[in-house]
Parts: C-alpha cells; sequence; structure tokens
C-alpha cells in the first residue's frame, strides 16, 4: 500500500467518526475559498442544485449539509469515490447527493432535466477546451430564475508553484483563467445575466497554498504534513483584502433570464 492509498484509509476512518463535516473542513485552503462563497450565494434553502466536476464532494457535501438536494457530476473514478462517501455518511445530513459518472464535454447527452435551481461549477470550466460549448450546455439545465455560481482562476493571477497548461484536456489547465469580461462574453449570449462578480484568494492564501505545493514535493507524507502543519495559519487569510495583489479566483453569481 503506498503513501496515498494510506491516506485514504485514514481519511474514510476519519470520516465515519466525526461524519460528513469533515470532508468539508479538510478541504485544501483554494478549494476553501470557493466553497464559502458558494455556500454565500445559494439562494434559499431546499434548492435543487447540480454540481458539475463535483471531484471528491466536497461541494456537494456542504450543500447537503446546508439541507439542499445535490447532483454531482464528474468522470467514473471521482463519482464512484462520491457514491462511496455518501454511502458512508447517508442520514447524518439533512440533505441528499445523487452522483452521476459523465464526462462534462457531453453534457448536452446527458439526459438530465432542465429544472435545477442552481448550477455550480467549480473550478471546471479552464479544463475545458470548447468553454463555448460547455456554457451553453449548462445553461440548459437551470430553470428560468435559477442561478448559475461559477468560480475558476483569474486570468491575471501570479502562477503557483507547479502550475502549467496543457494543450489538450489531459485534467490539467488548457488556459490560465478568464477576466470578468471574458466571463460576460461566454455567459451573457446564453441568457445568463451576471449580477454578482467577487475576487477570491489573496497574497497571504496564495503563499499557503505555495508553501503547502512545496511540502508535498519534499515530505513523504507531505499531504498530511499540510492539513495538519498548515491548517491553523488559514486564520491570517483576513490579511487577503489588506495586501494589494491580484487574486487567485473569479467568482460570478449570474441569473438565467426568465
Amino acid at each position: 500500500m503506498n503513501a496515498r492509498s494510506y491516506l485514504r484509509a485514514i481519511d474514510d476512518l476519519v470520516l465515519k467518526a466525526l461524519g460528513p463535516k469533515w470532508l468539508v473542513n479538510r478541504q485544501p485552503l483554494g478549494i476553501a475559498k470557493d466553497l464559502e462563497w458558494f455556500l454565500r450565494n445559494v439562494d434559499g434553502s431546499g434548492r435543487t442544485i447540480l454540481d458539475l466536476g463535483c471531484g471528491g464532494g466536497a461541494v456537494c457535501f456542504a450543500l447537503a449539509i446546508a439541507g439542499h438536494t445535490v447532483t454531482g457530476i464528474d468522470l467514473e473514478r471521482s463519482a464512484r469515490n462520491l457514491a462511496r462517501r455518501y454511502s458512508m455518511t447517508q442520514g447524518r445530513m439533512p440533505g441528499t447527493i445523487a452522483s452521476i459518472p459523465w464526462d462534462l464535454r457531453r453534457l448536452d447527452e446527458c439526459g438530465l432535466p432542465s429544472e435545477f435551481d442552481c448550477v455550480i461549477a467549480s473550478e471546471v470550466i479552464e479544463h475545458i477546451m470548447d468553454d463555448e460549448k460547455f456554457v451553453r450546455d449548462l445553461a440548459k439545465l437551470i430553470r428560468p430564475g435559477g442561478i448559475l455560481l461559477l468560480a475558476t482562476p483569474y486570468k491575471l493571477y501570479h502562477r503557483l508553484v507547479a502550475d502549467r497548461l496543457s494543450d489538450w484536456e489531459d485534467g490539467g489547465h488548457v488556459r490560465w483563467g478568464y477576466t470578468e469580461e471574458d466571463l460576460r462574453g461566454l455567459l451573457e449570449p446564453n441568457g445568463l445575466r451576471i449580477e454578482k462578480v467577487t475576487y477570491i484568494s489573496g497574497w497571504v492564501t496564495q503563499l499557503l497554498i505555495n508553501l503547502g505545493r512545496y511540502a508535498q514535493q519534499v515530505f513523504p507524507f507531505g499531504e498530511l504534513a499540510v492539513m495538519v502543519g498548515a491548517y491553523p495559519l488559514r486564520v491570517f487569510t483576513f490579511c487577503d483584502k489588506m495586501i494589494p495583489y491580484a487574486p487567485l479566483a473569479i467568482a460570478v453569481k449570474a441569473r438565467k433570464e426568465c
């Protein structure tokens, strides 16, 4: 069993002991900052929410804890992992989670109903070559008056340790990110009117992310070291707003026209 397998086994044991909040609270700092923003910007309670590119399920679990009905979509391995984790925590949250294994590049073929109150795309669009088709497809899944919450890297952010661009869709970023103007150009032609733009993760957050990435490269159990050692330092991220620095991410809330 390699180091990653040990960490996964430990993670499962802690999940069983502490419940679904563990999955939310242990997220890497960049994801945690996006997650806070999503939770603040979902309209109302008891919503039907579609999480595109759900990954490890942090967003799904946070929303289910808040009482929403969540569907997560990702490639087969991630969707299967989400289903496994949900089975371990079922009945311990007021909301529910369903998982669908699917390729987001073929979202139009998935057969989902066009009635979600909210669609979330967290750090996904920068991985997809045909971003225009992706936005066109997801817009069709939002009910009239529903919302899109999208977070993606800010195009002008300072590159982090190990950042790279991919020439093809191998799981890495195919573009550095987007500006507000870029996102308006993608969303508005598809009937999605931007109501709110927020910039997330400033200098302190990016410094901590870089330190974490260095640790993962240097130490055998770097991922665990970052989780345990760097977590208390997150309290200093309130300083992000005090230091002029290009943000790491841009997040938009857009409403579908009725």
